[in-house]
C-alpha cells in the first residue's frame, strides 16, 4: 500500500514540536498539582487546628462544669453529714 514505512513521514522538526509540547505539558501539570495539593494541606492543616482548639475549649468548659457539679455535690453532703452529726449529738445530751 505505502511505499514507504509511517516512521520516514515523521520529520525530526515534528519530532521536536511534539516533545517541546510533551514537556511544556508536564511542567504545566506538575505546577498545577503542586499547587492544588498545597494548598488542601494547608487548608486541612489550618481546619484541624481550629477543630483541636475548639475541642479543647469546650473539654475544659465540661471539666470546668463538672468540677463545680462536683462541689456543690460535695458540699450538700457535708452539710447533711453535719447536720446528722448535730442531731445526733442533740440526741446523744437529750439521752
Amino acid at each position: 500500500m505505502f511505499q514507504y514505512p509511517l516512521i520516514l513521514a515523521i520529520e525530526s522538526q515534528d519530532l521536536a514540536i511534539a516533545g517541546g509540547a510533551g514537556i511544556i505539558g508536564a511542567i504545566a501539570a506538575w505546577l498545577f498539582i503542586a499547587a492544588t495539593t498545597a494548598k488542601s494541606i494547608s487548608t486541612a492543616k489550618a481546619e484541624a487546628r481550629t477543630i483541636v482548639e475548639a475541642a479543647r475549649s469546650e473539654a475544659q468548659a465540661a471539666a470546668r462544669a463538672i468540677e463545680a457539679e462536683t462541689e456543690a455535690s460535695a458540699q450538700e453532703r457535708r452539710k447533711a453529714v453535719e447536720k446528722d452529726a448535730t442531731e445526733i449529738l442533740r440526741d446523744a445530751k437529750d439521752a
